[in-house]
């Protein structure tokens, strides 16, 4: 499958491009999963309370690709496509490189009015799908019922920017690149901190990473006081017993 579709101008030919694509993956997606989440990388597990993204869920998430290829890559390496829309500039040799299967990614750069249609077909055949608004979001009583029909499929949505209503916020936090040198060198690794922050509890959840070319690892302690993020961490550290502690 080619991994980008462009829309046609036409409306009506838009749907049926959109409709003949949800038809092709259904003959192609594996089959799909009975667990309760969806599987992410070992490396950002930790992250979340079920150990992935849950199922029927909706997520609001950062700008940062790298966060996005670290929720998806699992999802497909496990033989399941992936729809983005409306994500005009993607950098696909980085999704390689943190294990993203590309082959697996459904890409519709420009739906332009269209990304909500668009978004809602790509559900009825996609176990997960990420979508960065291109215009008002639909309306509370549209959002509800979109969401009770992921509940129904079990399918998981990712939105890069807001959504009111949504069952968590995936953040970074905090980012830092290491290999610059006066401007000369570069880029080597990247350290980040990823935040998880459920709608019904005010705790938030901490995960240090490290990127490079070996790859996504999460980050090793460090005793320096002079270490890249502020917060007192290792792996996850839940926030409210944090402020018990302190």
């Amino acid at each position: 499958m080619s991994p980008t579709l462009t829309l046609h101008p036409s409306a009506s030919i838009r749907r049926e491009q959109v409709s003949a694509l949800r038809d092709k993956i259904r003959s192609l997606e594996a089959p799909r999963m009975d667990t309760p989440t969806h599987p992410t990388l070992p490396v950002v597990a930790d992250l979340f309370p079920e150990r992935g993204l849950r199922r029927g869920g909706v997520y609001q998430l950062g700008p940062q690709h790298t966060l996005l290829w670290a929720l998806i890559a699992q999802m497909t390496r496990s033989g399941h496509f992936v729809g983005l829309v409306g994500f005009k500039h993607l950098g696909l040799r980085s999704a390689e490189d943190l294990g993203v299967d590309v082959d697996h990614l459904v890409i519709i750069k420009d739906p332009g009015n269209m990304w909500w249609h668009t978004t809602n077909t790509l559900i009825d055949a996609l176990s997960l799908v990420a979508l960065r608004p291109s215009g008002t979001l639909p309306s509370a009583h549209q959002r509800d019922r979109f969401q009770a029909r992921l509940r129904e499929r079990g399918s998981t949505l990712l939105v890069a920017g807001a959504w009111p209503g949504a069952d968590a916020a995936i953040t970074v936090e905090h980012s830092h690149w290491d290999g610059l040198d006066a401007g000369a060198g570069l880029l080597q690794r990247q350290e980040l901190t990823l935040s998880y922050r459920a709608r019904r509890d005010a705790a938030s959840r901490f995960l240090q990473l490290v990127v490079s070319a070996d790859g996504m690892s999460v980050a090793p302690c460090s005793d320096d006081a002079s270490t890249i993020t502020p917060l007192p961490m290792r792996r996850v550290v839940d926030s409210a017993q944090e402020r018990q502690a302190g």
